[in-house]
């Protein structure tokens, strides 16, 4: 799901709502591994989840820049919790 800066859904609703149309739709025996995300092209700020994936990488020119270490949340579909979102 890509949304303009200007949009009011934050990393951790999106979470949410995708959380529980996994868990609705697919059920038990279904989870989907994401990484929400909103960047502000006015700030820079980049607030995010990482919702069972790896380690998620900063490339630049094709070039490796950067790991981005952060918590990780249950992936969706689990009914996890409040997610931990990460700030860049």
């Amino acid at each position: 799901m890509i949304l303009r800066s200007e949009s009011p859904i934050g990393p951790a609703e999106k979470y949410l709502y995708m959380d529980q149309a996994v868990a609705e739709r697919l059920g038990p025996d279904h989870i989907v591994t994401a990484q929400m995300m909103n960047l502000d092209i006015t700030t820079g700020l980049f607030p995010r989840i990482n919702a069972g994936h790896l380690v998620s990488l900063l490339i630049r020119n094709e070039q490796v820049v950067r790991r981005m270490e952060s918590p990780t949340t249950l992936p969706v579909g689990l009914g996890g919790a409040c997610p931990s979102v990460s700030q860049l």
